[in-house]
């Protein structure tokens, strides 16, 4: 493995709760993330399959999550016509699947619409959640 994500998993153990802050892109996250989650979170770090079994061992339990996340699409929208599938497959089918809970969303839109104002307010959210962690 190339030594930056050998950095990232590293960094990941050491951390008592991780925090992605991504653009929602076609519904659910960018490429790019996921293909940082698929050369990060791999068997024998992340989790690990038991032999002869259906069930796994979560490897990075006892740490939290946020998303931070931007999206176009109305909150309201998202959740009920199409039912989160970016936020329920980060937390659920990849976070949680390692262990990762729980997994606190904050989801912010629609950005193509707001205003200098709605930014700041949101920006303000943000800083805030930070506070929390110190």
């Amino acid at each position: 493995m190339e030594p930056d994500l050998l950095k990232m998993q590293d960094e990941i153990l050491k951390a008592d709760h991780v925090v992605f802050v991504y653009p929602t892109w076609w519904g659910t996250y960018p490429a790019l993330l996921k293909g940082f989650i698929d050369r990060v979170f791999l068997p024998g770090f992340a989790f690990r399959y038991r032999e002869g079994s259906l069930f796994w061992d979560k490897y990075l339990t006892g740490k939290s999550a946020r998303l931070i996340v931007t999206m176009d699409t109305p909150k309201w929208y998202y959740s009920l016509v199409y039912k989160s599938p970016g936020h329920n497959s980060l937390r659920k089918g990849i976070l949680d699947f390692c262990g990762i809970r729980p997994v606190r969303i904050s989801a912010f839109g629609p950005i193509k619409t707001s205003d200098d104002e709605k930014r700041k307010k949101w920006l303000n959210q943000v800083r805030k959640l930070g506070a929390e962690l110190k």
